[in-house]
């Protein structure tokens, strides 16, 4: 898939995937306050499917940046819709629908929508729920983080720490805050030196949406070329 991008639209579409498991972290944790008090951290990934699938669709407003060498290499703002293994995406210059089969980038300023079919990695990368299943890949150990103090609220940690080199994703840590349970920060360091952050805005839950609404409709973009790369 990597033929697809420039180095902006690369860099956007690798985090959006991020923050949709950051919207999960937000199901999980918001579904029982004695989980975030009690449970471990294995316990409340492991849950994170069902209570995916009870919640319905998801809406979440978001900020995101990467850094690497004390410089800003991507900032953005959007939002994503999730329903299931299915999503839409909404950013500065890049819309991206996903089926769960098919998978549309629209480009707005060159008036192109690319047409593929995610290979295996595509679809890990992609996956809502792959932050929540790497432990059971034997790959990270999770763990509570020591409480601390975020923008004036009181907070828990779950670290996920790679314990092989191979993954790309060295560190995760996610913020929650102590009151209400839910996320309100997501921070990711690479093997290549970037620290990635996502903030939550704003989240809506129980959402319906229709499984047309992931589909890129060809007929709301008259003068866009779709090019299929299946």
């Amino acid at each position: 898939m990597k033929y697809l991008y420039d180095m902006k639209f690369d860099y956007l579409m690798k985090y959006a995937s991020l923050l949709k498991s950051f919207c999960l972290c937000l199901l999980v944790l918001s579904a029982s306050q004695l989980w975030a008090q009690s449970a471990t951290a294995v316990e409340v990934l492991n849950h994170t499917t069902t209570i995916f699938k009870q919640s319905g669709g998801v809406e979440v407003t978001f900020k995101l940046q990467s850094v690497k060498k004390n410089r800003v290499k991507v900032q953005a703002e959007g939002t994503i819709r999730i329903k299931g293994d299915k999503f839409k995406l909404e950013m500065e210059g890049v819309n991206t629908w996903f089926d769960g089969q098919w998978q549309w980038f629209y480009l707005t300023d060159r008036d192109e929508v690319y047409l593929s079919q995610p290979d295996v990695s595509d679809l890990q990368s992609i996956n809502p729920l792959s932050l929540f299943s790497l432990h059971q890949q034997g790959g990270y150990d999770i763990t509570f983080g020591p409480t601390e103090a975020y923008a004036g609220v009181a907070i828990h940690e779950v670290i996920l720490t790679a314990t092989k080199r191979r993954e790309e994703m060295k560190r995760i840590s996610i913020y929650i805050d102590r009151n209400n349970n839910l996320p309100c920060r997501l921070s990711i360091e690479t093997r290549k030196g970037e620290n990635i952050i996502v903030t939550l805005s704003r989240c809506l839950t129980n959402l319906d949406f229709a499984d047309s609404y992931f589909v890129f409709n060809s007929k709301d973009y008259p003068n866009v070329e779709v090019i299929d790369l299946r």
